[in-house]
């Protein structure tokens, strides 16, 4: 996958989660919206910097 669009893909990943997390009026505290974007971020990045299969 090419480098500049899985940053975009996770940069919008992040965005999304925080507009949910504000505009939701969510309970959950900020820490546990970042435990689940990494979560999220850390498996998309390593599926997208996985070689591809030939």
């Amino acid at each position: 996958m090419p480098l500049p669009l899985l940053a975009a893909m996770i940069a919008s990943m992040m965005i999304t989660a925080i507009r949910t997390w504000i505009e939701g009026g969510l309970a959950e505290p900020a820490e546990t919206i970042d435990r689940a974007f990494n979560l999220v971020a850390d498996a998309a990045m390593q599926a997208g910097l996985r070689p591809a299969d030939s």
